[in-house]
């Protein structure tokens, strides 16, 4: 069982968090700053409303006239400016990335409920994450799957049966919660269509946040390393796109995470399909594959020696007041990369078993870790859901501590 492993099947949420670390991650090797490079373009994708290349949104249900955000079809200049450039000499870095599942920030449109608005009128921004925080805070990156548009606009689109649309000043709530990239491949980027995507993404930049999807991928340095982030959907990319993808942003980046929105909702089995996808993805050169959409926490296999997370559940999720399940993870993984010698390794994977609710009798949007008997309850739900695998993580060594 690994360090990562037993310290948190023994995390005592009252304890210092950065103590728990100290096993994990030496902090004084945490010295950096992030660094978000040049968005890469990908390949054309094809999105349920068409296709989608650099230009990815310039398209006929633009609404309300909005500007499109800065370098939304410029790939070298998409985001942030360029950081350092990667080492040039063999020397090997620890990278520790984290990945939690579906954020979606605001109201349910069709049924007017706005807790979430409320919550964040009376307790502020900070407190969404404030749970979790100080664990984000402990890798060098930390990915959500951010549901739904950050947007003024007021036209959404029609026959569906959730449309969720939150402000654009809650783009802050994942830098005040040390979430540093999302991926805004889902069904539900473009509930308020054209207008609500720009929108969402133009939020997203001025907090600093890097995001990927629709026809863009992203680079995210940091200590010297490239990290290619790929954002894509089982309904609207193919194997061949996601080969394509891969191969591309793998010519200017060190290491390259694939997110992919897929599977059945309720179902922490993958589907065949899925099984083909994280596979193909894992050939084709990424280093980890982490899913989502099913709204609970699904299966890990070890493919090659690199994790497929097939779904991550919900995370800070104000689409369901209330949930009968709250289970969620955090999802931590090492490698240790020599990008001159081209070189990544995976090391010590740690899954955090979560909730989504600080409360158990309702959703107060706030995320925290579990312990004891409920977060051996979510080992147990992985496990499960990861049978048939030919590898996998050793869950009852994580549950047993």
């Amino acid at each position: 069982m690994s360090t990562a492993v037993a310290i948190w099947a023994s995390y005592n949420p009252d304890a210092h968090i950065s103590e728990l670390f100290e096993s994990i991650i030496n902090a004084s090797a945490r010295q950096y700053e992030h660094d978000v490079v040049a968005s890469v373009q990908s390949p054309p994708f094809v999105y349920d409303d068409g296709e989608y290349g650099a230009d990815a949104l310039e398209d006929a249900d633009m609404d309300d006239g909005a500007d499109a955000p800065d370098g939304a079809g410029d790939a070298e200049s998409a985001n942030v400016p360029a950081g350092e450039a990667s080492a040039t000499e063999s020397q090997t870095v620890e990278i520790v990335i984290s990945c939690v599942g579906d954020i979606t920030m605001g109201r349910e449109v069709l049924s007017g409920q706005n807790r979430f608005e409320n919550a964040a009128d009376r307790k502020g921004l900070d407190y969404f994450f404030s749970g979790v925080r100080e664990i984000l805070e402990q890798d060098d990156l930390t990915i959500g799957n951010l549901e739904g548009p950050l947007t003024t606009a007021k036209t959404h689109r029609k026959g569906r049966q959730f449309i969720f649309k939150g402000k654009p000043e809650y783009a802050q709530v994942l830098s005040l919660g040390s979430v540093e990239a999302v991926t805004i491949a889902n069904n539900h980027s473009r509930d308020f269509l054209g207008r609500g995507q720009k929108d969402t993404q133009n939020a997203l930049n001025e907090h600093g946040i890097t995001w990927f999807g629709y026809g863009k991928t992203a680079i995210y340095e940091v200590k010297g390393v490239k990290i290619g982030l790929i954002g894509l959907t089982e309904w609207d990319n193919s194997a061949a796109q996601l080969r394509q993808a891969v191969k591309k942003i793998n010519e200017s980046c060190d290491m390259v995470i694939v997110q992919f929105h897929w599977g059945r909702e309720g179902k922490g089995q993958p589907t065949k399909k899925q099984k083909r996808l994280g596979h193909a993805a894992i050939d084709a050169g990424a280093d980890a594959v982490f899913g989502h959409h099913p709204h609970v926490v699904g299966g890990i296999e070890i493919y090659n020696g690199r994790t497929i997370a097939y779904s991550l559940g919900n995370f800070c999720f104000a689409g369901n007041t209330n949930p009968a399940d709250k289970d969620t993870v955090i999802i931590r993984q090492s490698f240790t990369v020599d990008a001159a010698a081209g070189d990544v390794v995976p090391g010590s994977l740690a899954v955090i078993p979560c909730s989504i609710s600080s409360s158990s009798d309702t959703n107060d949007f706030r995320p925290q870790a579990l312990t004891g008997n409920r977060a051996a309850a979510v080992f147990e739900k992985i496990k499960k859901a990861s049978r048939g695998f030919a590898q996998t993580p050793d869950f009852d060594g994580m549950a047993a501590g």
